[in-house]
């Protein structure tokens, strides 16, 4: 009932600037982005949330997501995606396997433009206009934010491993670029955390890309000793859902190309 109370306070206040605004010369100031709801995001009685509320959310998450990974993605859609045999001569594949499997999570690897952060971007936003909740980073700023977080509480970071355990809905995580990883353990420490949330709960949908090759990433970090590196691409990789990482390093189509597709599909 306090709710329906604050609709109705809300409703009277809107009115009151409304008659101002009806005074003034030049007509009505006021002009609602929502006409059903009248810009108070909740309608009938008892008070629901209004259909406005989760277009401004998708609207959110969707310009989140072209801030993190680049105004070019901007344009485009998994529907309009179009294949450029220029770029890789794998494209065309990869595109139809995107569409047919958009929730799965996936790992891409390759070389720079050849598509990997445009693939991420189409499926991220797929997701967003599936109603599911789309958090986008580069691997250097989500390890940036949480090593921030160690020493600041007042800190967010994109997304944390108790965020993930906690949802009761699916949702997507990218994070472009990830490889070396220079950063405190403590943030280290949360991102195999993040993984491991994505991993255990089965809900939550992953999608990476790397310049390195899988077997790059492995040599370095076992070079390295890093153990924790190790583990969070085992992790990765070991993911229920996660299709076979795609390497898009042969930039030219090899002969037996037949061998070669069937290789994959296995």
């Amino acid at each position: 009932m306090a709710q329906l109370t604050g609709l109705a306070d809300l409703k009277q206040l809107q009115a009151r600037y409304q008659a101002k605004a009806d005074q003034a010369e030049d007509g009505p100031l006021v002009n609602f982005d929502c006409p059903v709801c009248e810009d108070l995001q909740w309608v009938g009685q008892p008070a629901r949330p209004c259909e406005c509320l989760e277009r401004k959310r998708k609207a959110r998450m969707l310009a989140a997501l072209v801030r993190a990974l680049g105004e070019t993605c901007a344009p485009y859609t998994l529907d309009s995606l179009t294949p450029l045999p220029s770029r890789h001569w794998k494209q065309a594949a990869i595109i139809k396997r995107m569409r047919e499997e958009p929730s799965a999570s996936w790992a891409f690897f390759g070389t720079q433009g050849i598509g990997k952060t445009l693939f991420a971007f189409v499926l991220a936003r797929h997701a967003i206009e599936q109603g599911r909740f789309v958090v986008a980073t580069t691997l250097k700023d989500l390890l940036g934010s949480l090593r921030d977080w160690q020493f600041n509480e007042d800190v967010k970071p994109a997304i944390t491993a108790d965020t993930l355990r906690d949802a009761k809905t699916s949702w997507c995580v990218v994070v472009d670029d990830i490889g070396v990883m220079n950063s405190t353990p403590f943030a280290v420490q949360e991102w195999l955390g993040i993984v491991n949330a994505i991993y255990s709960t089965g809900r939550h949908q992953l999608i990476v890309t790397s310049m390195s090759s899988e077997q790059t990433l492995r040599h370095h970090y076992e070079k390295a000793g890093d153990g924790l590196g190790i583990a969070i691409l085992r992790r990765i990789l070991d993911m229920p859902n996660v299709l076979k990482p795609t390497q898009l390093f042969d930039l030219e189509k090899p002969k037996n190309l037949k061998l070669v597709e069937q290789q994959e599909v296995a």
